[in-house]
């Protein structure tokens, strides 16, 4: 996926105080969403691919900087988010989460950096907690230059989004990082699998997808794939799948918001645009 900058004709920089702002932060870069909500329309969209493969410590310092000399990030905003997608989080169901074991959770099934901050997210939907770490160097960075922003994982809008508008049986919804992508396999609007699976090749990404088949006994000609994020209509991952696989198709604009971008295709920025609906949990 290319670097974009786009906006649409209503965008006016000296009305940001009217907007809201997303940020969605990883390491395979950066992008931003602009938003009026009153018109229900998203005005503004920004992002930057990384180089595969960098460091964290190097994610931070291209954040910072990015921070230094984008003008439209140094505006003042009406709300603001961001979000951090990375492969450190789990859910804790709400019936047996306790406030200070947030950290014990995690640690129980990641292996977490040194220095980490370990944050929650309610999701609302699922009656759960998304508990998740960002390194303290990025979420430093991210908190001096907004201060007022409210933290969120890039998980948290996926996860939401795929309870509220799965209505069929047999849902297996994958939103792809260039090294990782997160999973959610539903049932009639009931959540039956969430994971995040690293992955190096196309061979590894197909591997884990049909054997979450296989474990959750979904035969392959029943199966919906529904794909978002950073992956290519004509990318070998689809093609494999879809050599299995009847029915793969990609994730569609949720909700009645207005996306004027015709040079890109929603489902690219699957989290940042649907955001808008769940900010407020």
């Amino acid at each position: 996926m290319k670097d974009i900058s786009l906006f649409d004709t209503t965008f006016s920089p000296q009305k940001t105080e009217e907007y809201g702002l997303i940020i969605e932060i990883g390491p395979d870069g950066y992008s931003y969403l602009v938003f009026d909500s009153a018109k229900k329309r998203y005005v503004a969209l920004k992002s930057e691919k990384f180089v595969s493969g960098i460091a964290m410590q190097q994610v931070t310092e291209k954040i910072e900087a990015i921070f230094k000399y984008d003008n439209l990030l140094n505006r003042k905003y009406q709300n603001i988010w961001v979000l951090f997608s990375n492969t450190d989080s789990t859910i804790i169901p709400a019936t047996i989460f306790e406030d200070g074991n947030a950290e014990s959770y995690l640690r129980f099934t990641h292996l977490l950096e040194e220095n980490a901050t370990v944050h929650i997210n309610l999701i609302l939907r699922l009656d759960a907690f998304l508990v998740f770490a960002v390194p303290n160097s990025l979420i430093s960075v991210v908190q001096n230059r907004l201060p007022q922003a409210t933290i969120r994982h890039a998980a948290l809008p996926f996860i939401e989004s795929v309870l509220t508008n799965s209505h069929a049986n047999n849902e297996i919804h994958v939103c792809f990082q260039k090294q990782f992508f997160y999973v959610a396999v539903c049932q009639s609007g009931n959540l039956l699998l969430y994971n995040v699976f690293p992955f190096l090749s196309a061979q590894d990404a197909t591997f884990y997808i049909f054997n979450i088949l296989k474990q959750l006994k979904i035969d392959d000609k029943n199966a919906e794939i529904i794909l978002s994020g950073n992956i290519e209509k004509d990318s070998e991952v689809v093609l494999l799948l879809k050599i299995y696989i009847l029915n793969v198709k990609f994730a569609a604009l949720q909700g009645e918001w207005n996306f004027s971008f015709d040079s890109v295709q929603p489902y690219e920025y699957f989290n940042l645009l649907n955001l808008v609906h769940y900010a407020n949990y």
